[in-house]
């Protein structure tokens, strides 16, 4: 089975295999053996703790369409919308953090440390931030070695590389104000990278204010609650990650990825275009690369990089970590040989020979797609390698239809492989 480069995989990928739902589920309209994506009911596949907060409401109904449930929150911040089951938990985790930064901002001791921000020389952090070469060409040369790693930040700037939304300025990264936002944002249990604008918004605010007027927020913000409870639960961050993140800048991060991706021999020119693809945030990357360093032995790991470089936006970019930190899940147990794909999605031979599709799916139906899938995948072979079985593994959920049809065809299914909001 060879990868296959397209320009749009996720959208080729969510129509391979359409969307999936349990008995509770509302039952999807059949046209002829096949299923249409149904409605879902959030009280019914939701666990409680994802259904409503204290600040949050997720509407009903839920809509589900190419492998993906749509949710619309309502809040005391305002409307969010959550494309995906792991988007649902972050932004349930963002709710509670927002909750908790307002909380403090009410304090006497936040607006006095504002106040004393706003006579900080460190003030600087903002020019620094909009117009990093601009501010650095004036700023004398001793004052670096007092800055947080700005070397490659500010090359980065210079060499006019297209930063992705989710990151903070590079000067920002210069004088430190970035990792003190880091520090925040993982003590919140919230993605210091987080796509959600009133949370960055906040994190600025509560963030500058600890690291220019010195409010000290440890104790008052570790740590929140919410449905996540733990620091990024919901993104699946090792330790060693969550340490990464938090105390080096993007620039770092992606160095020491690139470094991973020439370890694993991926050509350097497909390691740097995976790189600077501005559809993932610092996080995304990194833990979509941590996921495939953990295949050691696994061939096909460059073929993946490339295919995972074709991402068009955070829900691409999202799809593929998962499904690599699905395979590096899979690998631990049933360690694997070839990481390959079919229609764009990842199809992996273990080294046992087994056929293992990890999919990060939060409902699937079955569909003529679906059935074509089933058939290619039977019909593939890896190099005439014997293929001892084949195995699906799903974030989410599947229908009954679905179960049986790959029962029939002697596919072994799991769902909810990975930590996730349903029930």
């Amino acid at each position: 089975m060879k990868l296959r480069n397209t320009t749009a995989p996720f959208l080729i990928a969510a129509l391979a295999f359409a969307a999936s739902a349990q008995a509770q589920f509302r039952a999807p309209a059949a046209t002829g053996t096949f299923e249409e994506p149904p409605t879902l009911d959030a009280t019914a596949i939701l666990r409680p703790e994802y259904q409503r907060g204290p600040n949050f409401t997720v509407r009903q109904p839920v809509l589900t369409y190419a492998g993906q449930n749509e949710y619309t929150i309502d809040s005391d911040f305002g409307i969010f919308e959550a494309t995906g089951n792991t988007q649902l938990v972050q932004r349930v985790q963002e709710i509670a953090a927002i909750a908790k930064v307002r909380e403090v901002s009410r304090s006497d001791e936040y607006k006095k440390a504002l106040a004393e921000a706003a006579k900080s020389p460190l003030l600087m952090a903002k020019n620094l931030a909009t117009d990093p070469v601009k501010t650095v060409s004036g700023v004398p040369k001793g004052i670096w070695k007092f800055m947080n790693r700005a070397g490659q930040s500010i090359k980065e700037a210079g060499e006019k590389r297209e930063r992705n939304p989710y990151e903070d300025g590079a000067g920002a990264d210069a004088v430190g104000f970035s990792k003190a936002k880091r520090e925040l944002a993982l003590k919140l249990g919230v993605d210091p990278y987080s796509s959600n604008p009133t949370l960055q918004k906040d994190l600025n605010g509560i963030s500058w204010a600890s690291f220019a007027g010195n409010l000290t927020v440890t104790l008052a913000l570790a740590p929140v609650g919410g449905g996540a409870g733990a620091a990024l639960t919901g993104l699946n961050v090792s330790t060693a990650a969550e340490d990464a993140l938090r105390d080096s800048s993007p620039s770092d991060l992606r160095r020491a990825s690139l470094g991973k991706l020439l370890a694993m021999d991926v050509p350097r020119e497909d390691a740097v275009a995976f790189l600077n693809a501005t559809a993932y945030s610092p996080t995304n990357q990194t833990l979509l690369v941590e996921a495939l360093a953990e295949l050691r032995g696994a061939s096909g790991r460059d073929e993946y990089v490339r295919l995972a470089t074709e991402a068009t936006d955070e829900t691409d970019a999202i799809f593929f970590r998962r499904c690599a930190q699905l395979m590096a899940q899979v690998h631990r147990e049933r360690p694997l040989a070839i990481v390959s794909a079919d229609r764009n999605l990842p199809v992996c031979l273990a080294q046992d020979g087994t056929v293992v599709v990890p999919l990060e799916w939060d409902y699937a139906c079955w569909t003529q797609r679906a059935s074509q899938f089933l058939a290619t995948l039977k019909g593939g072979d890896f190099g005439g390698r014997k293929i001892t079985g084949y195995h699906v593994l799903l974030t989410g959920v599947a229908s009954p239809k679905v179960r049986e049809e790959l029962a029939a065809a002697g596919v072994r299914l799991t769902e909810k492989a990975l930590p996730g909001p349903l029930q």
